[in-house]
């Protein structure tokens, strides 16, 4: 489960845009995504000495014309959603107060079907009357078909399909697609691997599909971008987990340490080298101020 978690939850992170568009197209007029502000993660409902939560992903994204909202992701990997309908509405409410902003929550299922796509909901009732609801639209994985949507080419269901329907037969074929797809689509390194990685990860084949896979890679000219970019892709994707690791494990120190880091902290701290990052992790240890790490003021 929790290989399922970090993986997902790093892919979404990176396709926000997608995640809003696939699970509930509506909310996603009007975003500017490439602004959205990735937040604190973990809540504290009654600091100092009240009980931690974690949200998976919150994200605060501008508008064209609204004021900006907060897109909150959760992913349940879980064959059950009795622990997702418990904290959502939690986390929905302390959202809302904490940042005083429109929560638009989602939810991505990968063990549990439902309808598919729809709005799940959890309610309170008190002597036979609902006096609390919160819903919030989801996507059903295993309820969806795989071949459609990958041929409709959003890139987040490509990476997704092994958790879809798809017939046994077609797996060759669609996961060959699906590569092709992300091999093809004009995004950034770390996003491609992300993504392909998770085709790899979640449509194994063997035996006949696999002897049929590799037929049509090395057969057919449209799939040759997976063979030439694959490689590629992996071995620079893996260098750049590795400095991401590290800037997120330096970002969390600074920050337990800290508290939460400025802006300008941020940028500065966003801007280091891997070597840079290293020498600020052991500087960090013994450090009494960001200044003194050289993070803050002139």
């Amino acid at each position: 489960m929790a290989d399922h978690d970090q993986r997902l939850k790093a892919i979404l992170r990176e396709c926000l845009a997608e995640a809003v568009q696939i699970i509930h197209p509506p909310w996603s007029e009007g975003l500017i995504f490439d602004q959205a502000e990735w937040l604190q993660q973990e809540l504290f409902p009654d600091p100092p000495a009240g009980e931690r939560r974690s949200v998976d992903l919150v994200a605060r994204v501008p508008h064209v014309h609204l004021d900006p909202v907060l897109i909150h992701l959760e992913v349940e990997t879980a064959d059950a959603l009795t622990s997702l309908r418990d904290r959502m509405p939690r986390y929905h409410h302390h959202l809302w107060t904490r940042y005083d902003a429109e929560v638009l929550s989602l939810a991505l299922y990968a063990q549990v079907a439902l309808e598919g796509r729809g709005f799940d909901e959890s309610s309170h009732e008190y002597y036979g009357e609902r006096v609390r609801q919160t819903r919030w639209p989801y996507l059903g994985l295993p309820r969806l078909d795989g071949v459609r949507y990958v041929e409709e080419g959003n890139l987040l269901g490509c990476a997704l399909v092994g958790f879809m329907r798809v017939p046994e037969a077609d797996k060759p074929r669609i996961k060959a697609e699906a590569l092709r797809k992300l091999a093809e689509a004009n995004i950034g390194t770390f996003k491609r691997y992300l993504l392909m990685e998770c085709v790899e990860a979640y449509l194994p084949l063997d035996g006949p599909l696999m002897q049929q896979y590799q037929h049509l890679l090395f057969t057919q000219p449209e799939y040759q971008t997976v063979i030439r970019t694959g490689k590629t892709t992996r071995e620079e994707g893996i260098e750049l987990c590795e400095e991401r690791a590290q800037r997120r494990l330096v970002q969390r120190q600074l920050t337990h340490k800290f508290g939460p880091l400025s802006p300008a902290v941020q940028a500065r701290l966003d801007a280091l080298t891997m070597a840079q990052l290293d020498v600020l992790a052991e500087e960090l240890l013994d450090a009494k101020s960001l200044a003194e790490l050289g993070l803050e003021g002139e």
